[in-house]
């Protein structure tokens, strides 16, 4: 593709349906954000410990992983756009049944059916952006992911606030459901119409012969999602609490490990389609992926409260464009449907961040925290040796 295509204007309705993805992206982060700084008092109103409470919200990985296995066929049979603002639009509608749920079964449920919704829009949407992102001619994916995290953080931080003013839960829940309901029933009016393959040339290109390298693609692939999985849950889950077993520091500052690894894959994302398209997906994965295990492994090796803060953020950085770029392979594989790709990928990375943090649990019960962290400078070089899948194979036109 010449540079002067690549660079022509994009039309109207390419970028209403731009606008009205990243909205998908938005109200799919902000939809699980508005709910968890309200936890505490939703345990509290039923009466559960954590173990019961722990047991609620694994139903929602439950409900995530059955639907992913059915998100290709349905995309395939609906199309992207349906699929992705209906799973939305129920997503809002089921929002207000945390704040009415009248015993931990209602609860369960409340997360197993935003589990379903959730992994159904996340297929969706993205196999919708990578349709959006072949009008457009160049790597646009990883602002969409950018904005899924704006939209975690500023769900988090209306949750909070509505928690702080002490607004009641049912309202503040039906609202946010309302509000994010009504979004997704906007954004349905931009989606792109048409067939997924409409913008796609090599459909025609899926004899016997080819089968058996796309499954080894989406195996490669499906390994460095897992490796994603596990750098993007150790700030996350195991920031704050890496701050304070082994820097010692106080609940105030702890919290900053898990800021810093959000602020840099925020940051990685806002600039990381420039660097795919000046550098290639698979170089930036590579170098991202080395930069991410050095800067572990000097978190590891030298721990202090500065240095685990810089190096969580500095390889949340590095890998920013990982999980999307994944998307963008399987999705971009020679005669497969766009929406069986990415659904595949997608299911497998749902099991690497459902996985990882047990995993990480069991090695540092069984030796310490520092040491069950070297599973993520590990899986760093993972994706660092596997990034030749992510190189592009067939080139929208």
């Amino acid at each position: 593709m010449s540079s002067s295509a690549r660079r022509t204007r994009p039309s109207v309705a390419a970028r209403r349906a731009r606008i009205a993805v990243t909205t998908l992206f938005v109200i799919n982060a902000a939809l699980m954000a508005n709910v968890i700084p309200r936890l505490p008092e939703i345990k509290d109103r039923l009466g559960l410990d954590n173990t019961w409470l722990g047991l609620a919200v694994a139903a929602m990985p439950v409900g995530s992983l059955l639907s992913g296995a059915l998100a290709g066929w349905m995309i395939n049979k609906f199309g992207s756009a349906r699929v992705a603002t209906s799973a939305a639009m129920v997503g809002g509608l089921i929002l207000w049944t945390f704040g009415i749920s009248p015993a931990w079964i209602a609860l369960a449920g409340s997360y197993f059916v935003l589990g379903l919704v959730d992994s159904l829009c996340d297929v969706a949407m993205n196999a919708h952006a990578m349709r959006v992102q072949r009008l457009y001619g160049r790597s646009i994916i990883n602002g969409f992911h950018a904005w899924w995290s704006l939209g975690a953080v500023g769900g988090g931080a209306i949750g909070s606030l509505m928690a702080y003013l002490h607004v009641p839960l049912v309202w503040h829940i039906g609202a946010a459901g309302i509000v994010l309901t009504g979004c997704a029933v906007a954004a349905s009016f931009a989606m792109l119409p048409g067939h997924d393959a409409s913008e796609r040339h090599d459909m025609a290109d899926h004899d016997r012969s080819r089968r058996r390298p796309v499954i080894g693609i989406l195996a490669a692939l499906g390994v460095i999602t897992i490796g994603a999985a596990v750098v993007e849950d150790a700030p996350m889950t195991w920031g704050a609490l890496f701050m304070q077993n082994i820097n010692g520091v106080g609940v105030g500052i702890s919290g900053l490990a898990y800021v810093a690894g959000q602020g840099g894959m925020t940051m990685g994302r806002m600039v990381a389609d420039r660097s795919v398209e000046r550098y290639g997906t698979h170089r930036v994965a590579r170098y991202g992926g080395l930069f991410a295990a050095v800067m572990f492994s000097l978190v590891l090796l030298f721990p202090s409260a500065p240095m685990t803060v810089i190096g969580f953020g500095l390889a949340s950085f590095g890998v920013a464009s990982i999980y999307p770029s994944t998307f963008t392979a399987a999705g971009n594989i020679p005669g497969l449907a766009t929406g069986t790709g990415v659904a595949v990928v997608s299911f497998i990375a749902r099991f690497g961040f459902l996985l990882g943090p047990p995993a990480v649990g069991m090695i540092s019960d069984a030796s310490s925290l520092r040491v069950a962290l070297i599973l993520a400078p590990v899986a760093a070089l993972a994706i660092a040796l596997l990034s030749p899948a992510l190189k592009p194979r067939t080139v929208a036109r």
